[in-house]
């Protein structure tokens, strides 16, 4: 019998594997698929100081190093530009295998091709897949947006309309003006929700896409993205190489712990509504999740659901209500506001105190 089984093996849950193995835990990650990660399904933009605090940097893995953005809103344009690199862009599917040698390394068992089936709990958690019966005293669920083990254990959905539907395609050949800027396009209109987006991952390649609260079709935001006179010299002579598209959900699962069983990154909604990324606040509750658990098999109470509330709930929750201000903004009211910006010195002021995780620290 395990004493920790983990379901899904990307990012957060190999971190979470990591920590648990590393206070000698007995530990298995199932993943359904032949191969760790989310494929690609992740612009890969995580700040240096985010990777630091969940123990993830793999320096040595970064595409690109960026010093900050360009708002865009209309005619309007914030730059925001810092002396030193802020965040890195990854190939998301090598940060993952990264994650996953190290979880290794810590002494955690990664079962791949091994989709979890079916769950149940009496003194135990049984976890099934096709070929075998896992069972383990306590189950983390790190298995997505649309979490199977959320599902199978009756804990409260996130409502429909706190997700958006992301859009991303990669291309080589670009025409990239400043490759250390990424490009943050707001538009109420074609990208409701959300935002746009054109991350550079060398001097000549790029990842754009969008995120938008109307997801019944995405072809229309993706034309009208495509047609921008900015992005449309960008790629004027590139070639695109891939795209996925990805439900993001924006808002925390009011619970996220239900007896041994916890959820973990996008499973419980852990989740910057700003801007869509989770996995530094995934990992940082991952962090707590095996700190809880490393206590528990020591006789005290499992008590992960505080913890990572009392520590990581509060910014969350900034990061949602800026969601929700940026959401009841029209055009003419967002165009005020970028010029209410400008005037008002924003750009210097980001600059000094700005923070990608913990907003203004």
């Amino acid at each position: 019998m395990n004493q920790v089984t983990i379901i899904g093996a990307s990012a957060v849950g190999l971190i979470t594997a990591r920590e648990c193995a590393s206070r000698g835990i007995q530990t298995t990650v199932l993943e359904e698929h032949n191969t760790v990660g989310k494929f690609g399904k992740c612009t890969g933009l995580y700040s240096y100081k985010g990777r630091k605090l969940i123990r993830a940097e793999h320096q040595h893995l970064a595409l690109n190093d960026l010093y900050g953005g360009v708002v865009k809103a209309g005619s309007q344009e914030i730059v925001i530009r810092r002396r030193t690199p802020q965040a890195a862009v990854f190939n998301r599917e090598e940060f993952d295998v990264a994650c996953a040698r190290d979880a290794q390394n810590a002494g955690a068992r990664i079962l791949l091709s091994q989709p979890a089936t079916a769950i149940k709990h009496d003194f135990v958690y049984h976890t099934t897949t096709p070929n075998a019966n896992h069972p383990s005293l306590v189950l983390v669920g790190a298995d997505g947006a649309q979490s199977f083990t959320a599902k199978s254990l009756g804990f409260p959905s996130i409502p429909d309309n706190k997700f958006v539907l992301a859009w991303e395609a990669e291309y080589e050949g670009a025409n990239i003006e400043d490759e250390k800027l990424v490009d943050v396009i707001l538009d109420p209109v074609n990208f409701p929700g959300f935002f746009a987006w054109s991350v550079p991952t060398s001097r000549n390649s790029v990842k754009i896409g969008f995120g938008t609260s109307r997801k019944t079709n995405l072809r229309p935001s993706i034309t009208t993205l495509l047609a921008r006179p900015d992005v449309k010299n960008t790629l004027a002579k590139a070639v695109k190489k891939r795209e996925f598209a990805a439900l993001i959900p924006l808002a925390v699962r009011t619970q996220t712990q239900k007896q041994n069983c916890l959820l973990v990154g996008d499973a419980a909604g852990q989740v910057k509504a700003t801007t869509g990324g989770g996995v530094v606040f995934g990992g940082l509750c991952a962090h707590l999740a095996a700190s809880s658990v490393a206590d528990y098999f020591d006789g005290k109470a499992l008590d992960y659901e505080t913890r990572w509330r009392a520590k990581y709930e509060k910014p969350l929750k900034t990061h949602a209500s800026l969601r929700r201000l940026y959401n009841s903004l029209d055009e003419n009211l967002l165009h005020a506001g970028m010029t209410l910006a400008r005037l008002g010195g924003f750009s210097h002021f980001a600059q000094k105190t700005a923070d990608m995780d913990f907003v203004f620290s």
